[in-house]
């Protein structure tokens, strides 16, 4: 008896114990961008195999902005403060609520949207670096926290929505930009998630990390869509993956 109960708690701790795999975010979605604040929905998918659920609240994200509109630092160091800024936009951030999807499956993710990557594979290039590439910011919490149902028998994925909000875009992040960003959110840019997930497993005590990365291009010119976000087009790249324990 002592036995059986002696391999009972070893079973279930090695059960509750393996972190998630295949690790990825699917979709960005629902995008609100303004001169003050940036937010935005992950649509991301995992593997749980643990027989109880995992939330993921944690993580160390940047955020960039990809836009021929970025001008170099250097450029903005230069430029009298009266120059800084083009034509004055309006706050697309005025009141505005976002519906969320539900989603449970691959089939439940919008079959709309017009890919700009011609090939699925090309590896996402590293944001830092390119000269029209600005970085926004960094976030180390989801508004809205992942959570993943455990399925330790069929090891189906499984697909969470996180909320995330960053507050002043580019500010104190590069020279000038608050003002880069004011002039490139008045055109259409390309907004970059690159970054780790943290968590921790329910009976643990340990750290576990899961790299991400995801872009979509977004249309401030078109306005708020129906569903009160702004339009946008995934960016169909092969991002940061982390296939973990590929177990059958």
């Amino acid at each position: 008896m002592v036995l059986l109960l002696a391999f009972g708690a070893v079973g279930f701790l090695f059960a509750t114990t393996k972190p998630l795999y295949r690790v990825q975010v699917v979709e960005i979605q629902n995008v609100l961008a303004s001169e003050q604040e940036i937010m935005l929905d992950l649509l991301v998918e995992a593997i749980n195999p643990n027989i109880v659920a995992v939330t993921i609240a944690e993580m160390d994200v940047n955020i960039f902005a990809k836009s021929k509109h970025v001008g170099s630092e250097r450029y903005w160091q230069d430029q009298p403060e009266s120059d800084f800024l083009g034509p004055v936009i309006e706050d697309r951030l005025t009141p505005l609520g976002r519906r969320r999807r539900q989603i449970s499956s691959p089939e439940d993710v919008d079959p709309s949207f017009h890919s700009l990557d011609d090939d699925p594979h090309d590896p996402i290039e590293d944001p830092e670096g390119d000269s029209q590439t600005m970085l926004l910011g960094r976030i180390f919490h989801f508004d809205s926290p992942l959570n993943f149902d455990g399925d330790p028998l069929k090891r189906r994925p499984h697909y969470s929505i996180g909320e995330l909000r960053l507050q002043k875009p580019g500010n104190k992040t590069e020279a000038g930009g608050t003002e880069r960003w004011e002039r490139v959110i008045q055109y259409p840019f390309e907004l970059i998630v690159r970054g780790i997930l943290r968590y921790q497993l329910p009976l643990s005590s340990s750290t576990h990390t899961a790299p991400i990365g995801a872009s979509v291009a977004v249309h401030p010119e078109k306005g708020i869509n129906e569903e009160g976000a702004m339009w946008i087009e995934q960016v169909r790249r092969k991002h940061v993956y982390d296939p973990g324990e590929e177990e059958g």
